[in-house]
């Protein structure tokens, strides 16, 4: 039997870089830096809404694909915004870290 360890270590793929730049903090640190960047390179930027006419406003299904589209695009949008702040806040601790321990 696998440890939760093991099964995280080989679903994951972390960049050598990335590992060798993040190498620094604790190993959950790593795997969410690894997460966030795929998800920002996986996820779409935007998502682009339906052409909306005089005619396909009538439509009750073009109606619900529209509002679904556009709650959708909107969640997109907040999980970017908050997976790049992750990022970012998991770059800049680890700035802070080298700059204390003087590596």
């Amino acid at each position: 039997m696998q440890t939760t360890d093991e099964d995280d270590a080989g679903a994951l793929k972390i960049d050598p870089r990335q590992a060798a730049e993040a190498s620094t903090g604790p190993a959950w640190m790593r795997i969410l830096l690894a997460q966030c960047n795929r998800w920002l390179t996986l996820l779409p930027e935007r998502l682009t809404t339906l052409n909306r006419t005089a005619e396909s406003i009538k439509n009750p299904l073009f109606r619900f694909f529209d509002r679904e589209i556009s709650i959708a695009a909107k969640l997109l949008k907040q999980v970017r915004f908050e997976a790049c702040h992750v990022v970012y806040g998991v770059e800049l601790i680890h700035r802070i870290h080298r700059s204390i321990s003087g590596s």
